[in-house]
């Protein structure tokens, strides 16, 4: 019993963490190329993103849920799941309201795409 709960203890906190991270930097190439680039590349570089989450979120999901992992409810995975979603919101704001150079942008942006590809 305790090195399930342990167990279950690393998977929430590795997926939860892990998707607020990665959620942090999609967030950030979000905002560098509305702030930066021009609407046309942020809507791109936006749906990208969602297209790119989705099974990701789905699988994050069924990890939650799973007896054998998470062994979260159902609501309780989603309501975590939006929790840690609200990090890209964070990425977008980190990046539109601080002075970035050209240079910055342009590594962040190719960054960006190479976790896309």
């Amino acid at each position: 019993e305790t090195n399930f709960n342990g167990g279950r203890v690393r998977v929430l906190i590795g997926i939860l963490v892990g998707d607020f991270l990665h959620n942090l930097c999609d967030g950030i190439f979000i905002g560098a190329a509305f702030a930066f680039c021009g609407s046309s590349t942020g809507w791109s570089v936006a749906i990208s993103t969602v297209v790119h989450e989705t099974a990701q979120e789905i699988s994050d999901f069924m990890l939650l849920t799973s007896p054998s992992a998470g062994n979260l409810t159902p609501v309780r995975a989603l309501a975590l799941n939006f929790l840690s979603g609200f990090s890209t919101l964070f990425g977008v704001l980190i990046i539109t309201y601080n002075d970035v150079s050209d240079v910055a942008v342009g590594l962040i942006l190719v960054f960006g795409a190479g976790v896309y590809i």
